[in-house]
């Protein structure tokens, strides 16, 4: 039987083997690391039901259209959609006045304070209430404050 004799670069083939070992050893672990936590997330999906996502669906759209709503209140609305019934904040060719319709005359009636301002002095203030000017848009009237409590 012949003598075994290993290879001159031995040492190197060794540590090369041994770190192709480690490498193989560390990609398994990463491979079964990334299997448990796949199958984790399919059992959480699989708690969802269809009818919660569904619902969750529905409540996302309701919310949607409420933002649009709201949105759209913050904005100059036009004279055609505007309430005949109630108080309103009109634009009256750049001033805003507080107004409401007026049945009788068929017009808008609004009360606007106009304060003139020339070279930084007030120069002119006066109060108008009139129907005269058509309104541009319109948009609700704010909210009044809540009441402060009584000391």
């Amino acid at each position: 039987m012949s003598e075994f004799k290993p290879a001159e670069d031995y040492g190197n083939l060794l540590r090369q083997f041994n770190a192709m070992s480690m490498l193989i050893n560390s990609l398994e672990s990463q491979r079964k690391l990334q299997s448990e936590h796949i199958e984790r997330m399919a059992r959480d999906l699989a708690l969802i039901s269809k009818t919660e996502i569904e619902s969750q669906r529905q409540a996302n759209e309701a919310l949607t259209k409420e933002v649009e709503r709201l949105t759209a209140l913050q904005e100059w609305q036009p004279m055609a959609t505007a309430p005949l019934d109630t108080m309103v904040l009109l634009d009256i060719e750049g001033i805003v006045a507080q107004g409401i319709y007026s049945k009788v005359d068929g017009g808008w009636k609004y009360a606007a304070l106009h304060i003139g301002i020339y070279k930084g002095e007030w120069d002119d203030v006066y109060f108008e209430s009139a129907s005269t000017e058509i309104p541009q848009g319109w948009m609700p009237m704010p909210a009044p404050p809540a009441p402060e409590p009584l000391l």
